[in-house]
């Protein structure tokens, strides 16, 4: 299996993963199919890459820091739709 081939395979199943899980559906042959998915892995792992793997298999979001847009100001503008100088 090619390294893209692998990648495509691996984005499938944890979509397919991720409702699965959350349905309780096939558990423990989930588990066997991403322990065998693993095990096939035409390149070396990256514990990076593994992580965001794991967290998205997991549902989790990425966290992100809203809190400077909080203080961001609103553009505003003109009749014409002309970003309107302060």
């Amino acid at each position: 299996m090619k390294n893209l081939e692998w990648c495509e395979l691996t984005k499938n199943f944890y979509e397919f993963k991720y409702v699965a899980d959350r349905l309780g559906f096939y558990v423990p042959e989930l588990q066997q199919m991403e322990r065998s998915l693993e095990e096939c892995r035409p390149f070396a792992a990256d514990a990076d890459v593994m992580a965001k793997v794991c967290n998205l298999s997991e549902g989790s979001m990425p966290q992100f820091d809203f809190s400077e847009l909080a203080t961001a100001h609103t553009p505003v503008y003109d009749e014409d739709d002309n970003l309107a100088h302060a």
